[in-house]
């Protein structure tokens, strides 16, 4: 497993960690970046400019490297190298089609409650927590700017978006910094109350630019608006999108390519759906079908601990013959846990968060939302089990943080399609190892994968075929019984503008997963080991 990386590329890769991941915030909460140095997203052009230039010249210096002829291990790296520093190029391209301003994945919603997790170890981890209320009230300013910007070139949001972000941004409007649930906390070993006041200070300039792009959303720019959802409709919204797709996937595939491909899957699955049914003893649709399970005593769940058992007993069904089947042993535990009660209304479902010295949590942990329990699909919960744990997410992140020659430019760098396709891979060859309780759980697994398919057709058909969301409603009410009414309609722009081309990776990434296994077993037959197919 030993990488041959030489003392040149070694030194490019130290420089690419320190400009493009040393001092990610979000690095740095998964331990993957120093703690200290966290910073958050400078989002204004400038920044953007300044830090594309920089990756235009560890493109060009790798570039040279390659060209010298290197070894294979360093190939590896430098290729990586050059992904990264591409996507920063990339941003300042079409830094005015991206909407940071969206309401599902903006770096305001996703980083801010996770300042108060940081101990007030030292007067300088409360200075830091200082600096990155400071940094997000900064980046809603900017948002401000932005959005403004945006406006001016006759970029703006789909008024279906709008309406989401204007709740999302309102959240962040207090009369007092007490009104704020982020705070920065207690400490027992110095005095925190000067810090205190500068977060108090911070907290309200947010609060100042949070209103400020609340009602420059709320007044003209919702008037300008496009009813329409989709990046098809903007200057320079085709390539944008073609820019996203190779972002989050690695791939060079048109919109049209990855319709089509949604529907040949998707046709595929539902064939084999329809035999597990038959063969089980249930003539009758889908629909029907869902709904006796629901209603079925045997397979019901009617409390939270209930789902979080189902999950674990899944974990220690496997755990046993994870080393049969993957090169690589980890000694990290894991669990389901149910998310805290008052931030369940901000999880849709749930999330995998891993180990974590800084946090004192020892363990990977899949956090689960355990509220209506009831109106769960149940049949989904063994290949939720094995996506987000083992084999899935907890594998794959502890191979990452317990591999001690991995240089922390690959430690902490992630493509969509390898983290989310892995996990969908894991879930789909526990069906191999013959893990799955019952028929009726492997058609649980196929649901879960219809479901991500169902991504793509949404993703490449909103944003690509120009299909109204009124009309994509009508095709997906079938598929995503979970969303009725409204939530239908939110749940569809969250697939498809929260991050465009982000959930393409799922399905996508275990698709190129299955093709690549296939190569390997066709070309080394006999000597095929699964057990070195998963190592690599």
């Amino acid at each position: 497993m030993k990488k041959q990386i030489s003392p040149e590329v070694n030194a490019l890769a130290d420089k690419a960690y320190s400009l493009l991941l040393g001092n990610d915030f979000n690095m740095a909460l998964k331990d993957l970046a120093p703690l200290m140095d966290a910073q958050f997203p400078d989002v204004s052009y400038e920044a953007v400019a300044r830090k594309a230039a920089v990756c235009k010249e560890l493109i060009a210096e790798c570039d040279a490297l390659l060209a010298s002829g290197v070894s294979h291990d360093d190939r590896m790296l430098l290729g990586i190298i050059k992904y990264k520093a591409g996507l920063p190029v990339a941003d300042e391209k079409f830094f005015w089609n991206r909407f940071d301003y969206e309401p599902f994945f903006n770096p305001v919603t996703l980083f801010l409650p996770n300042i108060p997790t940081i101990p007030n170890i030292t007067p300088e981890h409360a200075a830091l927590k200082v600096r990155l209320f400071e940094g997000c009230a900064k980046l809603v300013g900017d948002l401000y700017e932005k959005a403004k910007g945006q406006m001016e070139r006759g970029i703006l949001m789909a008024k279906p978006l709008v309406k989401i972000s204007l709740e999302a941004f309102g959240v962040y409007i207090y009369d007092t910094p007490e009104d704020c649930p982020y705070s920065i906390g207690e400490a027992s070993d110095f005095d925190i109350s000067p810090y205190r006041a500068q977060a108090s200070l911070a907290v309200m300039n947010l609060s100042d630019n949070a209103r400020k792009l609340t009602d420059l959303l709320r007044g003209e720019y919702y008037e300008k608006a496009p009813e329409e959802v989709g990046l098809w409709q903007y200057p320079g919204g085709k390539e944008y999108y073609l820019s996203c797709i190779r972002e989050h996937t690695s791939l060079d595939l048109s919109g049209e390519e990855v319709f089509r491909l949604a529907i040949e899957l998707r046709e595929k699955m539902e064939r084999r759906m329809e035999e597990i049914r038959r063969q089980e003893g249930y003539d009758c649709s889908h629909e029907d079908f869902t709904a006796q399970i629901m209603n079925d005593p045997a397979w019901v769940m009617d409390t939270p601990e209930e789902f979080g058992r189902r999950l674990n007993a899944c974990v220690e069904k496997i755990l046993p013959l994870m080393d049969e089947h993957f090169g690589i042993h980890i000694d990290t535990p894991c669990a389901a846990v149910r998310v805290s009660p008052e931030l369940e209304p901000f999880y849709a479902n749930g999330i995998y968060t891993p180990a974590s010295p800084l946090k004192k949590v020892p363990r990977g942990e899949y956090h689960f939302n355990g509220v209506n329990i009831q109106k769960k699909n149940p049949l989904k919960t063994e290949a939720l089990a094995y996506h987000e744990l083992v084999p899935g997410h907890h594998y794959q992140f502890s191979v990452v943080q317990e591999l001690e020659d991995l240089h922390p430019f690959c430690r902490a760098f992630m493509v969509t399609a390898y983290n989310e396709g892995w996990a969908e891979y894991a879930a789909a060859y526990v069906g191999e190892m013959g893990l799955y309780s019952s028929p009726l759980s492997e058609y649980g697994r196929l649901e879960q994968d219809i479901y991500i398919t169902n991504f793509l057709y949404v993703d490449a058909g909103l944003n690509a075929m120009a299909i109204p969301i009124e009309e994509m409603k009508k095709r997906m009410a079938p598929y995503l019984p979970d969303y009725p009414g409204p939530a239908l309609e939110r749940q569809l722009i969250r697939i498809a503008e929260g991050i465009p081309a982000f959930s393409l990776a799922y399905k996508l990434g275990n698709v190129k997963m299955q093709e690549y296994r296939m190569l390997a077993q066709e070309h080394l037959g006999d000597k095929f080991d699964i057990r070195e197919f998963h190592t690599v």
